[in-house]
C-alpha cells in the first residue's frame, strides 16, 4: 500500500515536472523566434563578428544555420535560410564559401538585401570609409558598383554593391576575407 502512495506522489511530481518543461519549452521557442536581428546593420556586424575565425570545423558556432550544397577541391559552397529584420527588410539569397583547407582563410559571404531602399548614403552612415572596388563594364544592367571598407584585425571586409538596372538603392552585400 505505501508503494502505491509514493507511486502515486511521484507520479504527480513527474507530471508537474513535465508541464512545467514544457511551458519553459514553449517560451524558449518564442524567444528564439523574437531574436532576429533588428536592421540589415544589426545583422552585418554579429556576421562580420562571427565570421572573422570561421572555419569548416567551427561553421557550427554562426549565428545561421548553414548546409553544405556543393563542393570543389578546393571549396565548400553554403546556403541558409533568409532573415527578416524587425526594423525592416530582409536578407535572402544568403551564401557562404568557405576553403576546404584547414591552413587557409579563405571566405566570402553573399547576401542579397531586399526590403525598403538604401541608398550610399544610407550606407555611408554606419560605414564613413569606403573605397570604390569594382564599377560596371557597360555588358548588363546586373553589373555592379561596389564599395568596400577597409579590412578588419581578421582581416575581413564588407562590401555594398548597387546595380546598374537600381542604381541608388543596395542590392548585395558581401563579407570577404583572404589570406
Amino acid at each position: 500500500m505505501r508503494y502505491l502512495e509514493t507511486y502515486r506522489v511521484s507520479m504527480g511530481i513527474n507530471k508537474k515536472t513535465a508541464a512545467v518543461a514544457f511551458l519553459v519549452a514553449l517560451s524558449s521557442v518564442s524567444a528564439v523566434a523574437d531574436m532576429r536581428p533588428a536592421s540589415l546593420w544589426d545583422f552585418i556586424t554579429v556576421m562580420r563578428s562571427s565570421l572573422a575565425d570561421i572555419r569548416v570545423a567551427t561553421l557550427n558556432r554562426a549565428p545561421l544555420k548553414f548546409h553544405l550544397t556543393s563542393q570543389n577541391e578546393y571549396i565548400n559552397f553554403y546556403r541558409a535560410e533568409d532573415v527578416a529584420f524587425t526594423a525592416a527588410g530582409r536578407a535572402t539569397d544568403i551564401e557562404l564559401r568557405l576553403s576546404r583547407d584547414p591552413q587557409e582563410k579563405t571566405l566570402l559571404w553573399i547576401s542579397h538585401w531586399q526590403g525598403p531602399c538604401l541608398t550610399l548614403n544610407d550606407v555611408k552612415q554606419h560605414y564613413p570609409v569606403l573605397t570604390i572596388t569594382d564599377t560596371p563594364r557597360g555588358h548588363s544592367e546586373n553589373e555592379v558598383t561596389s564599395y568596400t571598407t577597409p579590412a578588419g584585425a581578421s582581416g575581413e571586409a564588407v562590401t555594398f554593391s548597387f546595380t546598374v538596372k537600381a542604381p541608388d538603392c543596395l542590392s548585395d552585400v558581401i563579407i570577404s576575407r583572404e589570406e
